[in-house]
C-alpha cells in the first residue's frame, strides 16, 4: 500500500481512477433511477413545476437516445479506467 502513497506516478492515477469508478457508479444507477420509473411517477413528474422534473421528463421523451448516451458514456469511463489500469501496472513493473 505504500509504494502506492509514496509514488506519485503511481497514486495520481490511481485517484484517477477511484474517480472514474464513481463516475461509472452514476452512469449505471442514472439509467437504472431513470428506466425503472413506473408511469405514475412519471406523470407526476410532467405536472410537478420543478426544472429538474422537466428535465426529466424531457429525456425520457426519447428513451433511445438517452440510453444510448448513458451507455456512451460509461463504456468511455470503463475504457478510460481500463487503461489506467495498464498505466499503474506498467509503472510498477519498471520500479522493480
Amino acid at each position: 500500500m505504500a509504494v502506492f502513497i509514496q509514488n506519485p506516478d503511481v497514486f495520481i492515477p490511481l485517484l484517477a481512477m477511484i474517480a472514474m469508478l464513481a463516475g461509472s457508479a452514476t452512469c449505471s444507477a442514472s439509467e437504472t433511477a431513470l428506466f425503472f420509473l413506473s408511469d405514475e411517477e412519471v406523470k407526476a413528474l410532467q405536472v410537478s413545476p420543478k426544472p429538474a422534473d422537466q428535465r426529466i421528463v424531457a429525456l425520457l421523451k426519447d428513451p433511445d437516445h438517452l440510453l444510448t448516451a448513458l451507455l456512451f458514456c460509461n463504456l468511455v469511463i470503463n475504457l478510460s479506467i481500463f487503461a489506467l489500469g495498464v498505466v499503474i501496472t506498467e509503472r510498477l513493473i519498471a520500479k522493480d
